[in-house]
């Protein structure tokens, strides 16, 4: 299971990355929504690794499953954090998770041409400041979903429908700047873009010291909100 993980998530990794390059090769590799293809090429190997860090697990899953085995009520009588506990365990998943996917990231940036550094130090600070965040607005959808497990039989539908809005409408697949400015405009409404596009713009760069601090307000009022 953990070689045929690496190897989809390498597929997927190359797929995206030649779809664009064929896009940007269909206008002579000139800039698309004034990015070029350096940058997207980047974009994607470094969304991929945020989408992997900001995970949240599978906290929701875990919930349902000891609610209808009864396992929760133990969770309930020790004498530790029940949500600390989940937490944790999504952490185990993560690490697992995390090496699954940083290693065909790298074998493919390093094939296809590396990532693009950081823009300076203090960039990559705040890049992994708001990637922090970004993890936590995604932990608490999980728990939230998790929660709904004491008033529904099954939380399946609900994890996949949070599940797909990450990926639809947190700039995983397709970067928010090349969508309509109508669909963009309701993404970034949403909590989603500040778990895998923001901190991604942060590392890519090109962006004012406004707009860096408005990424952050925005996320820090998602997880006190």
């Amino acid at each position: 299971n953990f070689v045929m993980g690496m190897v989809g998530i390498g597929v997927r990794l190359v797929f995206l990355l030649f779809a664009w390059r064929a896009l940007y090769a269909s206008v002579a590799f000139e800039s698309v929504a004034g990015r070029s293809y350096e940058v997207m090429q980047t974009y994607v190997l470094v969304s991929m690794l945020v989408q992997s860090l900001t995970s949240g697990g599978q906290i929701s899953t875990n919930i349902e499953e000891r609610m209808k085995s009864g396992e929760i009520g133990v969770d309930f009588l020790r004498p530790l954090s029940t949500r600390g506990i989940y937490i944790a365990q999504s952490w185990g998943e993560k690490t697992y998770t995390f090496i699954m996917q940083i290693v065909p990231v790298l074998l493919v940036g390093l094939v296809m041409g590396g990532v693009r550094p950081s823009a300076s130090l203090g960039a990559l600070v705040l890049f992994l400041v708001t990637v922090a965040l970004g993890y936590v607005i995604n932990l608490l959808l999980d728990l939230l979903a998790g929660c709904l497990a004491f008033w529904f039989v099954s939380v399946n539908t609900i994890e996949w429908f949070t599940d797909f809005c990450t990926l639809a409408l947190s700039g995983a697949i397709v970067p928010l700047w090349m969508l309509p400015s109508y669909l963009r405009a309701f993404a970034m409404a949403l909590p989603f873009q500040s778990i895998v596009y923001a901190p991604t713009q942060v590392y890519i760069g090109g962006l004012s010291s406004g707009e860096v601090l408005r990424i952050l307000l925005v996320q820090c009022c998602w997880i006190v909100g």
